[in-house]
């Protein structure tokens, strides 16, 4: 009997592989689109169906995999690299992917992955940058284990949409971008490098920014030939 309810629990897990497979390729393909194709949180369950976030992503992503000194790998498929082990490599041993967004009008956007540490877990997103490398077209964040209502907050489209049109490197190309501990503490002379944080979220915040800081400065030099060749 335990081994005919064994066979039984591994014929349906296979069966269902292939399902589960594929709900986790769609998964991570509208995390990448949520950077770029911003939609009112309210909305998005109506707009990212599987039909849309399969065939948006097909028709206008490309990837790219580069090394640090932005130059393109051949043979590597950005999508199927494993980010959280290729940020732990030394940085000239690394993989890098990158999702260039082609947008109706012809306008292309850089999409980069980002894996940082929370308060209690992982953390990650995705930041989508317009063609001059440094303004930010749009966010998206994920997280494994933070305080809800505190922390978790980053997964919201509210915490998210305030990265929009912000600038990552001034004018001297060094970072400069970085998310304010909780809220009303942005003063007029800080909007184009800062934003609002969280309340009571001090150390995910934290992570937010480490994980911008870090990722983000590892591809400068691959942001630096995107904008030498426009």
């Amino acid at each position: 009997m335990v081994i005919v309810v064994a066979f039984l629990l591994s014929f349906v897990a296979t069966g269902l592989q292939p399902i589960i497979s594929k709900n986790e390729e769609v998964d991570k393909k509208k995390k990448i689109l949520k950077s770029v194709v911003f939609v009112e949180e309210s909305r998005e369950k109506e707009v990212f169906t599987q039909d849309f976030v399969i065939d948006e992503y097909n028709n206008k992503i490309k990837e790219l995999v580069v090394n640090y000194q932005g130059d393109p790998i051949e043979g590597k498929t950005a999508f199927e690299l494993d980010v959280k082990k290729e940020f732990r490599k030394p940085l000239d041993e690394r993989q890098m992917p990158v999702f260039v967004y082609n947008d109706d009008g012809g306008k292309k956007y850089y999409i980069v992955p980002l894996i940082g540490m929370g308060l209690w877990d992982e953390i990650s997103g995705y930041i989508a940058l317009e063609d001059d490398m440094s303004t930010i077209k749009g966010a998206a964040f994920d997280h494994k284990g933070e305080t809800p209502g505190l922390g978790a907050e980053i997964s919201k489209t509210k915490f998210s949409e305030r990265f929009i049109g912000e600038e990552i490197f001034g004018e001297d190309g060094e970072y400069q971008f970085q998310v304010l501990k909780g809220t009303g503490n942005l003063k007029a002379e800080q909007s184009t490098y800062y934003i609002d944080g969280l309340s009571g979220a001090t150390l995910t915040i934290d992570g937010v920014n480490n994980m911008m800081n870090e990722i983000l400065t590892d591809y400068t030099t691959f942001f630096d030939k995107v904008k030498s060749s426009s």
